[in-house]
């Protein structure tokens, strides 16, 4: 399977985009994780938008992405951070289609439309495989994705409103009441 970092030339503008809803997601997943309390796991944790703020409240987290080159700016982040913050991180650069990290998540998230970086059926299925066995019997995977209106004409590129729909699921599919 070829891997290309398409980060590699814009990791540097990629915190510059400070539209709301890169910074109204923040709360939600901290809510969650204050629900479960556990260990988390980020795909496509790019520079640490939402990781660092993990960490800052407590939790310890391992944050995975393809990009060589949004992990190094997450590095860079975390020298201006105190050491028990730092602490806190572990970072992998790897791919969210194929990993083993030999450990259990009470939460795992794939934010700002990381999951949808995988376009191929195989890579998405995989990686649903990767998470399942990554996460404790009673966690969580929350992911995040872009749904575009139902008619797909220049409309559609217009500003995006900040929504929030969940939907849970139990390990084998089935939907749960929430």
């Amino acid at each position: 399977m070829e891997i290309k970092n398409q980060y590699i030339n814009t990791a540097k503008l990629y915190d510059l985009d400070q539209r709301d809803n890169l910074i109204a997601d923040i709360p939600f997943y901290l809510e969650y994780a204050k629900k479960l309390n556990g260990k988390i796991l980020e795909l496509g944790c790019g520079t640490g938008r939402i990781s660092i703020e993990f960490v800052k409240n407590g939790y310890f987290v391992t944050g995975l992405d393809l990009s060589e080159s949004m992990l190094e700016i997450y590095r860079n982040k975390l020298s201006n951070l105190p050491k028990n913050i730092i602490e806190k991180i572990n970072l992998i650069n790897g791919n969210m289609a194929e990993f083993n990290i030999n450990q259990k998540y009470s939460l795992i998230i794939a934010p700002f439309r990381a999951f949808q970086s995988l376009t191929k059926e195989d890579d998405i299925n995989n990686s649903l495989k990767c998470i399942k066995n990554h996460l404790e019997n009673d966690g969580l995977f929350i992911i995040n994705v872009f749904r575009p209106s139902k008619i797909l004409d220049e409309s559609w590129c217009s500003g995006e409103n900040i929504q929030w729909e969940t939907e849970e699921y139990n390990l084998i599919g089935e939907n749960k009441k929430v």
